[in-house]
């Protein structure tokens, strides 16, 4: 949710983070872009809820449209947030909170 209405602000939020998510329709991305914040991805690799390829493909897309965007894969993590998944989070925030 927060990835397809982030980009669809005309005010772009100072970053996203989504855990576990993806696009529903990554091949459309473009025709909703109305801002480009910065976007961390994080994903369980063992996720048998929503696959880690959506986090993949996403990121690609997100990617092409010019968004600074960036995926962490927690290793052996299912649908859940990973400690490494928690602080690859907590970089990417505090790193956005040193530019504002």
């Amino acid at each position: 949710m927060a990835l397809d209405v982030g980009v669809r602000l005309e005010k772009p939020l100072m970053g996203i983070v989504a855990f576990s998510g993806g696009i529903v329709a990554p091949e459309q991305l473009g025709t909703i872009v109305q801002s480009k914040p910065p976007i961390c991805l994080v994903h369980g690799a063992e996720d048998d809820v929503v696959p880690v390829g959506m986090s993949v493909v996403g990121c690609e897309a997100l990617k092409k449209e010019g968004i600074a965007a960036s995926l962490h894969i927690s290793a052996g993590a299912g649908h859940t947030i990973a400690q490494d998944g928690l602080a690859a989070a907590s970089t990417f925030i505090a790193d956005i909170a040193k530019q504002a």
